[in-house]
């Protein structure tokens, strides 16, 4: 049993991290800086900073963007995928990825994929105990 979750935690971080990588590398950041255009509103995420009359969720994540520069990060990465909190925090747009724009995202992409390793793993933890126990009396 131990040796089946840890192989099926494996694979699950092992599909995230590729999906993932792959959309961010080959897709959204190319197109975006070839563009020079805002076509994802990335830049409308950041008027998520202004709350206005705004109530509950996004109340609570303006807060956290106002906070800085660390709460906003891990609050987009657990919020939104890498590229958008790469694209928020980055500091020029347009002109490609900085040292720092690469640590933001490596650093989002461990976060994000560390949340859909332990949603996907506790699901199937989750299936497997009520399917064991179906024929159970």
């Amino acid at each position: 049993m131990p040796e089946d979750y840890y192989r099926e935690f494996v694979l699950s971080a092992c599909l995230a991290d590729g999906i993932l990588f792959e959309d961010f590398l080959l897709d959204k950041t190319e197109f975006y800086d070839w563009s020079k255009r805002d076509w994802l509103g990335l830049e409308a995420v950041k008027s998520l900073r202004d709350p206005g009359d705004a109530k509950g969720l996004r109340k609570l994540l303006a807060r956290a963007l106002q906070s800085g520069d660390l709460p906003a990060f891990f609050t987009l990465s657990v919020y939104t995928d890498p590229f958008i909190t790469t694209a928020y925090m980055r500091k020029s747009v347009f002109n490609g990825m900085t040292r720092r724009d690469w640590w933001i995202f490596l650093g989002s992409w461990i976060i994000g994929n560390g949340e859909w390793i332990l949603i996907l793993s506790g699901g199937i933890w989750i299936v497997r105990a009520v399917v064991g126990c179906m024929g159970c009396n």
